[in-house]
């Protein structure tokens, strides 16, 4: 217990080490692009350093380029579907190669087509990637479903429909699921 309180002020300490070594950078670079003392820049140099430090981190996924009969792909879970099992937001690469392409990731789950039976789950969290299974997958977008059905309690009004279901409210024939107020 001591130990791990003990490794946590140590770590923070280095963060801050980290932060202000970085603002003394931000603040030489100022001096030296503007003119001036290092110690008139500093204050808004650690401003920058502690925003840099707060940024989310990207994780970095490298997988090959694939061929014309052997595609490869990340795609981003955003949800559950009925036919696919999976609603996927498929990513475009930030970059590529001969060989290979990489993508930048978000905190989030993510399935990865890197060839002919080599599909997976990986879950970016803080800039690491997490090999997942699929159980682990539908857990927790079960998870996520269950906070949003949470906050989507409220009924909406039905619109009034004619018997041509010809809606009233968005003058069209919506058959009276429309979300016209």
């Amino acid at each position: 217990m001591i130990k791990e309180k003990e490794y946590k002020k140590r770590s923070e300490r280095m963060i801050k080490m980290n932060v202000m070594k970085r603002a003394w950078d931000i603040a030489n670079i100022g001096a030296a692009k503007f003119g001036g003392k290092v110690k008139e820049f500093f204050r808004q140099a650690l401003i920058m350093a502690w925003a840099e430090s707060r940024k989310p981190k990207l994780a970095e996924l490298f997988i090959g380029n694939g061929s014309r009969k052997c595609k490869t792909w990340v795609a981003r879970i955003a949800g559950s579907h009925e036919r696919f099992g999976f609603n996927r937001v498929f990513l475009t690469e930030d970059g590529s190669n001969w060989a290979n392409k990489w993508f930048d990731l978000n905190n989030g789950v993510y399935e990865v087509c890197a060839g002919v039976d080599n599909r997976y789950f990986i879950k970016v969290v803080d800039g690491t990637i997490h090999n997942i299974e699929k159980s682990e997958v539908l857990t927790e977008l079960a998870s996520v479903s269950a906070v949003k059905t949470e906050v989507n309690t409220v009924a909406k009004p039905v619109a009034k429909v004619s018997k041509s279901n010809f809606c009233y409210k968005c003058h069209s024939y919506c058959w009276g699921d429309c979300e016209a107020n």
